[in-house]
């Protein structure tokens, strides 16, 4: 008897602690069924092709480092060599996000909308292009971040020109994007 109040003595203190406020809330664009498979099928790509790899070491050499991350992105490549815009963001999905994307931009101040567009490279890029190492990694401001789904920690959302983009982090590989998610700046 004493260890069934004892259990549920710490079921209750746990499941209270767990209820608790998220600190996070939830995205404004609601992960679709469709989107989250997608996302699945890619990362279940990349860890196939990742697994014919060497395995991932410490090390001091950035030159291994490069020639791993190179090889991890020339195998993505060849496991999906005509993925098309569309492959992950599908047209509603992309709807979604151009609709946050653009309603978080518009509510910010003059100065603000500036600053996220200060650092984003212009260039042209396509599916399964490297991120350019030359250019700065422009992030998505957190609060607009914070609206959209969560991500596995291999991929992360970018912004690339006016386009957001979906960046395989190890890989260095854009592995999708959202054309003109960034409204167009005032003249």
């Amino acid at each position: 008897m004493r260890a069934r109040i004892a259990a549920g003595l710490a079921v209750a203190v746990l499941g209270g602690c767990m209820r608790g406020p998220n600190p996070l809330p939830p995205p404004a664009v609601a992960p679709s069924g469709e989107f989250a498979k997608r996302i699945d099928a890619y990362l279940t790509l990349r860890r196939r092709v990742a697994a014919t790899l060497p395995p991932r070491k410490e090390t001091d050499d950035a030159a291994r480092l490069v020639e791993r991350r190179k090889r991890l992105a020339a195998g993505i490549r060849a496991a999906r060599p005509d993925a098309p815009q569309g492959a992950i963001f599908t047209r509603d999905v992309e709807a979604d996000f151009r609709q946050v994307v653009q309603e978080d931009i518009r509510a910010r101040a003059p100065d603000d909308r500036a600053g996220v567009r200060k650092e984003v490279p212009r260039l042209s890029f396509a599916v399964n292009d490297e991120y350019p190492e030359t250019k700065p990694l422009a992030t998505v401001p957190p609060k607009l971040l914070a609206k959209l789904p969560r991500l596995p920690e291999e991929l992360q959302y970018r912004f690339f020109d006016r386009h957001l983009i979906l960046l395989d982090v190890d890989a260095n590989l854009i592995v999708d994007y959202i054309p003109d998610a960034l409204p167009a700046a005032p003249a």
